[in-house]
């Protein structure tokens, strides 16, 4: 492989399609790799580039040769070239947040935020906000056990953060019913951020809403580390134009959302339906109901790609309980207004 992604559980990554919609010049391939296996992957080196992620980024960092400026300040990598065999490794994910802060106007000067997550992203998370100065950063581990640096969710509830930006795994489509915090309970926050991107709105963003806060996921970050990476890559300059027109390609396809509900609540039945787009909007229907069906319909005017997944909640990761006899559609497709469903079906939406 010349140019690609390795990681745990890659397969789903929108990275190949982005890369794509950056460059014709290379192939740009997903590669799954194990802790047993990942040395001497590295160690080989038979690839050009290379982006790393979970649980690797700071792993890889004993191999460079030369570091970038925030490489040499965290520790933390997440793409390396390989340059007459030597390696050198950068930090586009600072690139990438700096850039959806900018993107959505959000100032964080003199602002009080706290990071949820203490990986290798949350580092990067936090050097960011500690240079547009933020007046207080701090990281909150979200486990029982609490890392060194950071503080618990039971004092992240006495605090006071204006804004909270998510940077754990519960965000993810496998986690869609979990959230690593109530953020109800927080109630100076005006803003809240998740790094992940494939639900538009994860359970966290959907309560954060519903409170009144704003709320932006990830996807703006991954396509601007991608251009900083295609950069790096290709040693050539691409646009902010460009990056701006990818995001706004991605933003409307391969957003995820589910249905769910008790049995023969509807749920297959109305996936089917919005799957082959085989309705009509009416009079009957509710106001948001319509603008479902609206969202769906320009999906099909534009020809975008479509299609979902219909499996028992229980299959997905272990996550839901044994017990829960609820089914789950993951649809591929677009749009805001998931809030409600067409009538006549006991189904609940969340996107």
């Amino acid at each position: 492989m010349d140019f690609g992604l390795i990681g745990k559980n890659v397969s789903n990554s929108l990275s190949k399609e982005i890369h794509s919609l950056f460059t014709e010049e290379y192939k740009y391939i997903l590669h799954n790799i194990d802790e047993d296996n990942f040395d001497d992957f590295i160690m080989h080196k038979r690839f050009k580039g290379l982006n790393i992620t979970m649980p690797y980024k700071k792993d890889v960092i004993k191999y460079l040769f030369e570091k970038d400026d925030i490489v040499a300040s965290l520790n933390v990598a997440n793409v390396i070239v390989n340059k007459k065999g030597k390696l050198y490794g950068y930090n586009t994910d600072y690139y990438g947040f700096l850039s959806l802060l900018d993107f959505y106007n959000i100032d964080v000067q003199n602002k009080e935020v706290a990071i949820l997550g203490t990986g290798a992203t949350s580092l990067t998370v936090k050097k960011v906000l500690e240079d547009l100065n933020a007046k207080k950063v701090y990281r909150v581990s979200c486990h029982k056990k609490v890392h060194l640096n950071t503080i618990s969710v039971r004092r992240l509830y006495r605090r006071k953060p204006d804004i909270i930006v998510n940077t754990t795994p519960l965000g993810r489509v496998s986690y869609f019913n979990q959230t690593p915090i109530d953020v109800s309970k927080m109630s100076t926050t005006s803003i809240v951020i998740d790094v992940n991107y494939e639900l538009k709105y994860p359970r966290l963003l959907l309560e954060a809403k519903e409170c009144g806060k704003e709320v932006f996921n990830g996807l703006y970050m991954l396509v601007a580390q991608a251009k900083k990476t295609v950069e790096l890559f290709l040693d050539k300059e691409i646009t902010k134009e460009k990056e701006v027109e990818v995001f706004n390609i991605l933003k409307n396809k391969n957003i995820s959302f589910c249905l769910f509900g008790m049995p023969y609540s509807g749920k297959t039945t109305l996936g089917l339906k919005y799957k082959e787009l085989d309705f009509s909007i009416d009079a009957s229907l509710t106001p948001v109901a319509q603008e479902v069906c609206n969202e769906f319909l320009n999906i099909k005017s534009n020809n975008l790609p479509s299609g979902f997944l219909d499996k028992p909640a229980t299959k997905l990761n272990g996550k839901l309980s044994k017990n829960n006899p609820c089914r789950v559609i993951h649809f591929k497709m677009a749009t805001d207004k998931l809030k409600e469903v067409s009538r006549g079906y006991n189904c609940t939406i969340t996107a």
